[in-house]
């Protein structure tokens, strides 16, 4: 409906005999999932949803994994080089049946693209917590794409 916007759904669902327990997975899973992108210029962002329900077929035992992310970023274009500000949050359950076992991303970076879209050095501070711990790490990073 809009330039630059892009809009995505998934539903899977799945309904096996073949296999026992969690680690082959035999049993019932739903699977939801939703994204979302906006560009224009230099600015993106973006996002994602998911939601999961498993049953496996030996035990019964449910879980509920849900999670997702929402970015924004800014491509300034200064000549030869560009210089990308970015940020990002993610959240993660890894089965709302437990608690305490939440997991979360917070990102805050910049991205210097010195060859066009084929040179990138990136900055990134990143605090996570998960079961109940933080971390702090700061990452340098170099891609390049031929």
């Amino acid at each position: 409906p809009f330039d630059g916007l892009l809009i995505a759904a998934s539903l899977q669902r799945t309904l096996a005999d073949d296999a026992v327990g969690t680690a082959a997975f035999g049993g019932e899973k739903t699977v939801v999932g939703a994204d979302i992108q906006f560009k224009a210029g230099g600015f993106t962002a973006q996002g994602e949803f998911y939601y999961s329900k498993a049953i496996a077929k030996d035990t019964f035992k449910e879980t509920k994994p849900k999670g997702g992310y929402v970015a924004v970023a800014h491509l300034f274009d200064l000549g030869k080089v560009g210089l990308q500000p970015a940020v990002r949050f993610d959240v993660f359950d890894p089965d709302e049946n437990t608690k305490d076992d939440d997991y979360w991303r917070f990102t805050l970076g910049a991205n210097l693209h010195v060859a066009g879209p084929n040179a990138m050095v990136q900055l990134n501070y990143t605090r996570t917590q998960f079961a109940q711990k933080v971390n702090d790490l700061v990452l340098l990073n170099a891609q390049i794409t031929y």
